[in-house]
């Protein structure tokens, strides 16, 4: 789902983020959907043992809880 620049910046600030860190961000984006930045060529895509979901419950909640 593609979602306008308009509603990325808006949410992330209702996400709380500080303003300056958006600005960043739609930077970035803006500087991609140009062509301005793009991935390295021959980067290796490594898949991991772990899914994302049991990252989240047992590293990322645990330490965000504390």
């Amino acid at each position: 789902m593609q979602v306008s620049l308009g509603d990325v910046e808006q949410g992330l600030g209702q996400a709380g983020f500080n303003p300056s860190l958006v600005s960043a961000f739609m930077e970035m984006y803006r500087g991609a959907g140009q062509g301005l930045i793009a991935p390295e060529a021959g980067g290796a895509v490594v898949s991991m043992p772990t899914t994302f979901e049991t990252f989240a419950k047992e590293v990322f909640a645990p330490a965000y809880r504390s």
